[in-house]
This record gives C-alpha cells, structure tokens and sequence, in this order.
C-alpha cells in the first residue's frame, strides 16, 4: 500500500504498490458467520430489559440450539435443559418468549417447555416448570411459533396437525380455534406469525394461500389476495413507528397496512417492480429514522416510505445471502437480521448528503482501432469523421461511486440517432454497428445506489460518419452487444 485517504462518505481509499486502488467502504454493517458460532440463526427477540438474544444453530449431529445473549461486545451462549431426545420446533423467529413475568417458553418438536423465572446463567440449568402438550388442548406437539400478546396471553402456532391455540394467562388454559372462528382451512394452511398492533389486535400470517387473519374484539377477520393482499406465505408480520403494520410475502413483496383497525383496511404493495430486489421478503424492521429494511434471499433493502426510494445493501457490503429468518432494531438502534447463513448488524446512520458521482470515458474503439484515451478517462473526447469504412464505434466508460457498495448504473444514449437514455445498466461499455451516414453525439452518465445522477454526462464531440449506408432497415443499429465490466 503506497497511500490512504478518506472521501467525503467516509469511505477509505488505499493506493497500492503494484497499481490500483482499493475502496473500503463504511457501510455499517458486522456479518457473524461460523466462525463466530453462527451457522445458522434462527431467531432474534428482546426481554423485558431490551437485552438482546440470537437462536443459532441447530448444529448437524446433536440438533441443539443454542440462545445467545448479547451484551453490547460480545454473545454469551447456554443449551436450554431439555430431555436429550427434545428439539426446538423446525419453524422460525419466535421460537423462545421471555414472558412478561420474566418467565421461559421454548417451542420445541414435543410440545412447550415453560421454565422459571431465573437469570440467563441459571436457565441452562434450570429444568422446566411446565410441559404443555396435546393432552392440555394443543393441536400438536409440533409447535413452530410462539407469541405474546399485551394481555400476557401466549398465542401458539403448531403444524403436523395444523393448528391455532391461545394460552390464556388468567385461567392457565388453552383455547383452540378452527375454521368455525373465521380462519382459513387449518388442514391446508398453518400459522407462521404474529404482531399485535396498537389497538391491541393480534394479527396471524399464514403459509402460503392462508393469507391473514386479524383477532380483534373476539373474533377474526380474513384477508386474502381478494382484498388485494399479495401472494405467498407471511413468515413474519411487523408494526412500525407509525403504526402500520407490514407484511412480507414469499411471492409478492411486502405490504402496507396503514389503518390496522379499519374494517376494510386499504393495502399498499411494494414490488420488484418498485425497486425491491426480490419479491420474496421474509423479514421487516425499522429504524430510528422510519426507513424500513426488507430482508430478502438477495440482501437487504432499505425503503423509505415518504419518497418511495429504495436502497440495496448488497453482500460487498457484508450483507449475507439467503433466506431471512428475522430482522429486529435492538436498544441501541442497531438493525438485526438473522439468516440461514449467519447473523448481520447494521448500523444505520442519517442519510449524508448525496454525491453525483462524475463519469469517464475510458476506452473508444473505431472499427476495432483503439484512439488516444488518458490512462484516467476523460469526460470528453475527440472523434475524428468516421469514412465509409468506419462504421463501428466502441466506448467503455466507469464511474466513481462514493456511496457504500456497487451500486453504480449506467445509462447512455447516441444523440442523432435516438434522444432517449437507455435503461439503467451495470454494464460498462456499449458497441454501436453500422452507423449510418449521419451527425452524432455519444453521452453516458451514472446513477448511484441512493438514485442520486451524474452532474454532467461524459460525451464525445459531434462527429460526423461519412460515406455511403450499408442497407440498414434503420438509420442506426445500436446497442449491438454489450462488454463484460
């Protein structure tokens, strides 16, 4: 390394010996990995304190999980006291409540193990008080889900034999609900999550064609794709800042709920075709801000809801690939997502000031003749008259981003043979093939991972290709490959 310096994001710069330069980009964001002891973490929640804890594992022989409390530096890690031949449920997130009493329940493969009141240390070797089962009015022993209400009720979701039960904390006893309640069809679908929202209704996603249901008031309402709600199972459900409450789909996005409470609330979708990554969102959290982050199988997307501006965090910038099990904001305002491959926290900061990030010219090929370029680009160049002979014109260009990650895109377009811009590309270089006797101009610009665009395109002085046409069924044929970056 021959040189350091730090842009103006923050970002580090280092210019090595042997040529090139290397960004080291602040993105905010910490990957714990298996080398960490995080193969996999299935689930995030928070105690009554605001302590943070992480279900990772469960590991490939004995099939234990283990549950990580973090203390702000580091994860401390126990084994709950289960019977060897006991497992935790196959489901995800919600799968350990510390109950408002302080009290331990574990979703597990042979019912619900509640434990005692006692600290994180003593638990792992504290047996449980109770063991609940099918024999107390569970559908099945194979719980995947658990949830507490603000009224202290434990809400269980199970499958094997489907089903949806309420522990009621002031009689102790469990309540079962079926299709005759207003649920879809507890045979085809399960539930797979809960959240409560603010006028204290407790909302249930199902697998996929389930769609939701709202308990409110003693009874449930159902809604489905016929109210506009998007396909696919609801892994996890989410009630933001303002109260509205989020749906992720596996098939459609994610929704927006804005007015839990009405009795035909309207529904906003948001889509690949918005600028989402993926269309399948498992996860959803926010930050102090009110921006939204989306956890989907290609990273992280970050929405902000009063402009609609989407921004993508990718794995370069440490984000993990996979399945999102669950996302959560801890006490200190740091973002948490655990996925199938590891554990990631990002720290998330106000929006800096967004930079235009200046474009080059880089390479320019006529004919296959490489021209005179400066080893840095250039934000104009020359192009002598293109004779008869000269019909084929090759440009290769770059950007500097000074956001976080690749987020950079291209778009270009040949004036005199089109005035519209092309669709925003990754792509670096661009051929332009029989050319047709004509005056042109080549400009290109970038637009980086916040939407923010160059101030000034890069261009190429008008020039003018003389001689007689090839037979052409257009003026210009353009956009005839694309180069690899």
């Amino acid at each position: 390394m021959q040189a350091l310096a730090e842009d103006r994001n923050g970002n580090l710069w280092l210019g090595m010996a042997n040529g090139g330069a290397v960004k080291l980009a602040r993105s905010g964001i910490t990957a714990f990995t298996e080398a960490d002891g995080f193969k996999m973490a299935s689930a995030i929640f928070k105690d009554e304190d605001g302590t943070l804890y992480v279900i990772a594992g469960p590991d490939n022989i004995h099939r234990e999980y283990l549950i990580n409390r973090f203390d702000g530096e580091r994860f401390a890690s126990i084994h709950l006291k289960l019977p060897k031949d006991v497992y935790y449920g196959w489901g995800w997130n919600q799968l350990v409540v510390n109950d408002r009493e302080g009290e331990w329940w574990a979703a597990t493969g042979t019912g619900i193990y509640r434990f005692p009141k006692v600290s994180f240390e003593r638990l792992a070797h504290t047996p449980p008080k109770s063991i609940y089962t099918t024999r107390d009015g569970l559908a099945s022993d194979e719980i995947i889900r658990l949830f507490e209400d603000s009224r202290g009720d434990i809400w269980v979701g199970t499958t094997n034999r489907h089903g949806l039960s309420r522990w009621d904390r002031a009689s102790e006893k469990f309540h079962h609900y079926t299709e005759q309640d207003g649920l879809p069809s507890l045979v085809s679908y399960y539930p797979i999550s809960f959240a409560e929202d603010g006028a204290g209704c407790v909302w249930i996603g199902f697998s996929v064609g389930g769609g939701l249901a709202r308990f409110c008031d003693g009874r449930f309402t159902r809604f489905t794709s016929a109210d506009g709600l998007a396909e696919g199972g609801i892994f996890n459900l989410f009630v933001d800042s303002k109260g509205r409450l989020w749906v992720p789909t596996t098939r459609g996005g994610v929704c927006r709920i804005d007015n839990p409470k009405a009795e035909c609330p309207s529904i906003l979708t948001y889509t690949t075709a918005g600028g989402l990554s993926s269309d399948d969102v498992r996860a959803v959290t926010e930050d102090r801000w009110g921006r939204i982050y989306l956890g989907t199988g290609r990273g992280i997307d970050r929405l902000d809801p009063a402009t609609g501006h989407i921004r993508h965090y990718t794995a370069n910038e440490g984000a993990l690939l996979g399945d999102v099990n669950a996302a959560l904001q801890d006490s200190d305002g740091a973002l948490w997502f655990s996925f199938a491959t590891g554990l990631v926290r990002l720290v998330p900061e106000a929006d800096l000031q967004p930079i235009p990030p200046p474009v080059l010219i880089t390479a320019l090929r006529i004919a296959g003749d490489a021209q005179p370029i400066s080893a840095l680009g250039e934000t104009e160049v020359a192009l002598l008259e293109l004779g008869a002979n000269k019909n084929e014109l090759q440009i290769e260009f770059v950007a500097l981003g000074f956001s976080a990650g690749e987020g950079l895109r291209y778009q270009y377009k040949l004036e005199g043979a089109s005035d519209e811009w092309s669709a925003p590309s990754e792509q670096r270089s661009v051929n332009f093939a029989r050319l047709a006797p004509d005056r042109y101009r080549f400009l290109v610009r970038a637009v980086n991972a916040d939407g923010v665009m160059s101030e000034r395109p890069a261009n190429s002085k008008s020039f003018r290709r003389t001689g007689r046409a090839q037979p052409s069924d257009s003026r210009c044929q353009s956009v005839a490959r694309s180069l690899m970056k």
